[in-house]
C-alpha cells in the first residue's frame, strides 16, 4: 500500500496541471462547440494522463524538464491512442 507522505505531491499536481496543457492543445485543433457537457469529461482525462505521462517518463528514464513534458505528450495524445500503441506494442488485436 502507498503511504502518502511517500507521494510527490507537488510533481502530481504539476503533472496534473501540464496534462491539462496538453489536452487543451487537443481540443483547441477540433470542430466542436467550446462549451459543452462533455467537456467536464476533459477534466479527469487530463488529470489522469498527466500522472500517467509522468509515471511513464519515470519508466523510461527521464529526469527534469523532459519528464514532465512526457505528461504534456500523454495529455495531447489521449487515452485512444496511448491504448493502440500499448495494443500494438503487445500484439493484443484491436477490433
Amino acid at each position: 500500500m502507498i503511504n502518502p507522505s511517500d507521494v510527490d505531491w507537488f510533481a502530481m499536481t504539476l503533472s496534473s496541471a501540464l496534462g491539462l496543457i496538453g489536452r487543451l492543445m487537443f481540443l483547441s485543433q477540433e470542430n466542436r462547440r467550446p462549451f459543452s457537457w462533455s467537456l467536464l469529461w476533459e477534466l479527469p482525462i487530463a488529470i489522469g494522463m498527466g500522472i500517467i505521462g509522468h509515471g511513464i517518463g519515470q519508466w523510461v528514464g527521464l529526469f527534469g524538464l523532459t519528464l514532465f513534458s512526457a505528461s504534456i505528450v500523454c495529455g495531447y495524445l489521449g487515452p485512444r491512442v496511448i491504448s493502440w500503441i500499448i495494443a500494438h506494442y503487445i500484439k493484443i488485436p484491436v477490433k
